[in-house]
């Protein structure tokens, strides 16, 4: 395993750290942030599973106690993990790009969708000290949707809203109809903001709010790409209000064709 990605790093290394010119071509400009923070995202857990995986290696001649070697196997595991997710969410983007993703519609309760969504994301916000709170405004709802693409796109939004939220701010998650019967799920929360400059550009594939060279946070930029993506297969929308410093708030919207029930 060690060999393999010793092999694969050194080709994720010359990829991304050779040279190339960037003229004022706004494609070569996000070509050039991706592949400088798909570096940064391969690199990094490569790195750990490198590392780790030596010092199991390693095992033989070293005094590891068992809680020790479970430690250096649960990086491992973690590392492996986010690579795994980068890889599947660049092969979902090659797929929307070729129109070869089936939508597998089917009668979705609203409270069985948000409920579910929540328990995978809870222990995220728990971990990062962040608040979730959701409500349903009718619990019975029922909407004709592709349900894993859609509670992907609330996972998408709601872990992006844990990821650039300080810990003990507020994350709620509302859903409802709006005036002209369609269906909403809304993700507000206190977070950094994204500014103004790059609010037009974040539902672009491999767009970042940050600079890939001051980077904080993880994550290649498909997320939000994905899940516009997803809502077109619907034939609904989403909507982006922000401040910096204020907060975020994302509303995704699904035709009152496709409620079913209310």
């Amino acid at each position: 395993m060690g060999e393999l990605a010793y092999q694969l790093k050194q080709e994720v290394v010359k990829s991304c750290d050779s040279e190339f010119t960037v003229n004022n071509d706004p494609s070569a400009i996000l070509r050039s942030e991706f592949l400088a923070t798909m570096g940064h995202e391969l690199k990094t857990p490569l790195n750990a599973i490198l590392g780790f995986s030596k010092l199991l290696q390693e095992a033989g001649d070293l005094p590891l106690s068992e809680q020790r070697v479970n430690e250096y196997a649960e990086y491992i595991h973690e590392s492996g993990t986010h690579l795994l997710n980068i890889i599947n969410d660049i092969l979902q983007m090659a797929k929307v790009d070729n129109h070869t993703i089936p939508l597998n519609e089917n009668h979705v309760e609203v409270s069985h969708l948000l409920k579910s969504t929540m328990n995978i994301v809870k222990n995220s916000a728990a971990e990062k000290g962040v608040n979730l709170f959701y409500e349903l405004e009718n619990h019975k709802i029922e909407l004709n949707i592709d349900e894993q693409k859609i509670r992907q796109s609330i996972i998408n939004i709601v872990q992006n809203s844990i990821k650039f939220s300080e810990p003990g701010s507020m994350i709620s998650v509302m859903t409802g109809l709006d005036i002209n019967g369609d269906f909403y799920i809304r993700v507000e929360d206190e977070g950094i903001g994204i500014p103004a400059n790059k609010l037009e550009h974040v539902l672009e594939p491999f767009a970042q709010a940050e600079n890939s060279n001051i980077r904080y946070h993880d994550g290649i930029g498909l997320g939000l790409s994905l899940v516009q993506a997803y809502l077109k297969m619907h034939f609904g929308r989403i909507r982006i209000q922000s401040q910096v410093n204020q907060g975020t708030c994302v509303t995704l919207i699904i035709p009152k064709s496709r409620v079913v029930s209310d």
